[in-house]
This record gives structure tokens, C-alpha cells and sequence, in this order.
């Protein structure tokens, strides 16, 4: 069964949302000939605050104070979307961060990999953030190596996330007990790929026997229920089908 890498990629960011990581006041200890006195920074949720701070500081010290450097510089972190810099009264520069959406997660080698909207790497080893975890509800994506699957495990990887991207309010008690997508070779050996997902709660593993999609997805919700009444502490295997699933107790089979 699949750690569940997406409760420990959301316990990571608890200290740091405790502390307040979306809007932070620091006073910039900087060149003194610059009229700003403190730093305002709004709008970062995955993006410290020590990290914007830094590019500003360094720009002011080679620069003295230039605005343009400073967004430009900014932008090169692959999470800003936009950034905005304003001198207020008082000397306060204020900047709001615009950061990209997090479009998935995927399991690599190296850890949980964040795929931005144009399917850019937005971070490497996203579990290691001391930063709030991402408001994608989305489950990690894990795919498969095969080169000769590579091509269809693709097209599994962006029917999933249509799903989301479709039913992500309207479904979504469905896809918070979610913790894992699988895409992998068939256990039976035979040609093709199939479809694993993990719940959150529980050490089960759903093999999806037909296609991702809504008529699907309300049958996943029946058989989560089922589960989490009646097999919560189980090992589970089941199959899920059109019309029918296949449930297996994988501690009953050992014995």
C-alpha cells in the first residue's frame, strides 16, 4: 500500500501557517540611502517570505533602489505570476505576489514534484516545504517509467486532472478523501495500463477496471463509504467496474 505522502505534504506547512506566511511586515536592513524603512509582502502562500525578501535586499545593495530590477528579478522564480511593488508613506514598499496554481503533484525519485498550469515544475521535493501545502485538493499522480507507456500514461495523467479541473467543488468530498493516483502496468500482466487510487484514511487500493470519468467517479464515492464503514482498518483491494466491484480482504487472504 502507498504512504500517504499528501498528509505529510499538508502537516509540513502547519508552523509556518500558524505564524502568519500570508501577509508579513520585516523592516529592510538594506543601504541606507533608500527611503524604505519596512517591507510589506502580501499575496505569498508558497513562497517564504525570506525568499522575496532576499532578491529585494540583493537589488538594493548592487542598485540602490530599482523597482524594474527588483519585479524582474522576481519573476524569474518559476511560481510568481505577476508581482506589483508600490512605495507607500512612511517608506513602506508594499509587494503583492500573485504566485501560480498548483495544477498537480507528482511522486518522483526525489520526492513530490508541483506541476504549475503550463505543466512547469513549480517546485522539486514539495513535501520538504516549510511552507502551507498547496490548495490543490488534486491527489499525488504517481506514472509509470515504461517508455513504450509513456504516451498512454499521459493521456491517463490528463483525463484525471480534466476530472478535477471539472469536479473539483462539486465532487470534492470526494476528492479530499483522496490521497494517491497511481498510473502503472496491470498487476495481471497484460498489455496496457490501469488506473490505482489510495484514500487518504484508510490501507486500501482502488484498481479502476473502466474509464475515469463522473458516472465513475459517484461509484468511487459509493465504494469509499462502504469502505470507511465497514473495512476502515482492513487491507483492501477492490476492483471497480461499470456495473459491479470486486472487494478482497487482504488479511483474510494471508490467513
Amino acid at each position: 500500500m502507498q504512504m500517504h505522502l499528501k498528509k505529510l505534504l499538508v502537516g509540513a506547512g502547519i508552523v509556518s501557517s500558524l505564524l502568519g506566511i500570508a501577509l508579513g511586515l520585516y523592516v529592510l536592513l538594506a543601504d541606507k540611502s533608500t527611503n524604505i524603512r519596512a517591507v510589506i509582502i502580501r499575496g505569498n502562500h508558497r513562497i517564504s517570505q525570506d525568499e522575496i525578501l532576499f532578491v529585494i535586499k540583493d537589488v538594493v545593495q548592487q542598485e540602490k533602489w530599482n523597482k524594474a530590477t527588483i519585479e524582474e528579478m522576481l519573476l524569474m522564480n518559476p511560481r510568481i505570476r505577476d508581482v506589483q511593488l508600490e512605495i507607500k508613506s512612511g517608506g513602506k514598499l508594499v509587494v503583492d505576489i500573485q504566485e501560480k496554481e498548483t495544477l498537480y503533484l507528482e511522486q518522483t525519485a526525489e520526492g513530490i514534484r508541483e506541476i504549475g498550469p503550463e505543466g512547469e515544475i513549480l517546485q522539486e521535493e514539495a513535501e520538504k516545504s516549510h511552507m502551507a501545502a498547496p490548495e490543490s485538493e488534486l491527489p499525488i499522480l504517481y506514472l509509470t517509467k515504461a517508455k513504450d507507456e509513456l504516451t498512454m500514461a499521459a493521456a491517463l495523467k490528463r483525463d484525471i486532472i480534466n476530472l478535477w479541473q471539472k469536479t473539483k467543488k462539486s465532487y470534492a468530498f470526494i476528492w479530499g478523501r483522496l490521497s494517491e493516483f497511481e498510473i502503472a502496468p496491470t498487476d495481471s500482466g497484460s498489455p496496457g495500463l490501469e488506473i490505482r487510487c489510495y484514500p487518504v484514511s484508510m490501507q486500501a487500493r482502488i484498481v479502476l477496471k473502466s474509464a475515469l470519468d463522473e458516472s465513475l467517479l459517484r461509484r468511487l464515492w459509493a465504494i469509499l463509504y462502504y469502505m470507511e464503514k465497514y473495512h476502515a482498518r482492513s487491507k483492501v483491494v477492490v476492483e471497480l467496474y461499470d456495473q459491479n466491484a470486486v472487494l478482497r480482504e487482504l488479511a483474510a487472504e494471508a490467513g
